[in-house]
C-alpha cells in the first residue's frame, strides 16, 4: 500500500518577477487590507517623521503633537514634486 500525497501545482516562475504580477498583487491584495509599515519606536516624539517607500509610492508618516498618527502620499499636490 502506498501513501497518496496531494501535490499541488507551484507558481509559475513569472509570478515572481514580472513587473503585471506584482501589479496585480499591488492591486488585488496590498491595495485592500492593513499592514505594517514601520515601528512606532522610529516614530516615538510628538512631531517625529520618517519616510519609507511602500510598494512603489513614498510615504511620510508622522507622530503629531497629540500623539497620533497620520501617513500621506510624499507628493506636494500643487507641484507634484517630493516633500521629503
Amino acid at each position: 500500500m502506498t501513501d497518496e500525497v496531494n501535490m499541488q501545482e507551484s507558481l509559475p516562475s513569472a509570478a515572481y518577477v514580472t513587473p503585471e504580477s506584482f501589479a496585480r498583487e499591488k492591486d488585488q491584495l496590498f491595495a485592500h487590507s492593513w499592514f505594517c509599515s514601520g515601528r512606532v519606536e522610529d516614530i516615538a516624539e510628538p512631531d517625529s517623521a520618517i519616510v519609507i517607500d511602500l510598494l512603489g509610492e513614498s510615504v511620510i508618516v508622522a507622530r503629531l503633537k497629540d500623539g497620533s498618527l497620520r501617513a500621506h502620499y510624499n507628493v506636494c499636490r500643487h507641484r507634484g514634486s517630493r516633500l521629503c
